[in-house]
């Protein structure tokens, strides 16, 4: 759209965030995903031949060329919110396997007596333990003894 004139100001900011929304490497990841994926049975020829013409080197796809990655009409943005790697490490998932970061299954910790006694003191700390605070002494109302040596 050459027609139009150049973006100022608020529209501006607006369209630059637009921009930047879009990640080559993370579209060129997609995309090298989807080429290793096994097609599942019952899947039609038309959308195995898109995903074979997909280049195996590819890292990076300009916004311009992914519409003849994916003929079916998908939007890229979308197909990568869609493939982050929370969704497809769930169980089941019959991907390539160490292709995308995997959630940890267990962090076991193992502490000792000493070291959760210590823990209980800074709990009791931050919950707002006032053991040993008193206000013995204060007098409320009382006159002040101010002596004046001059």
């Amino acid at each position: 759209m050459e027609y139009r004139a150049k973006k100022s100001g608020l529209s501006r900011e607006v369209q630059n965030r637009i921009n930047e929304k879009y990640n080559m490497e993370e579209a060129g990841k997609v995309l090298k995903w989807i080429r290793l994926l096994t097609p599942p049975s019952g899947i039609s020829d038309d959308l195995v031949k898109a995903a074979q013409e997909i280049p195996e080197d590819i890292t990076s796809a300009p916004a311009e060329e992914f519409y003849r990655y994916l003929k079916s009409g998908l939007v890229l943005g979308y197909l990568m919110v869609c493939l982050r790697p929370d969704e497809i490490s769930r169980f089941g998932y019959n991907g390539p396997e160490g292709y995308w970061m995997q959630r940890h299954t267990e962090n076991k910790r193992n502490f000792t007596e000493e070291q959760l006694k210590q823990g209980e003191s800074v709990m009791r700390l931050q919950m707002g333990y006032t053991g040993g605070a008193t206000a013995s002494g204060v007098s409320f109302g009382a006159r002040r003894n101010v002596t004046d040596t001059f």
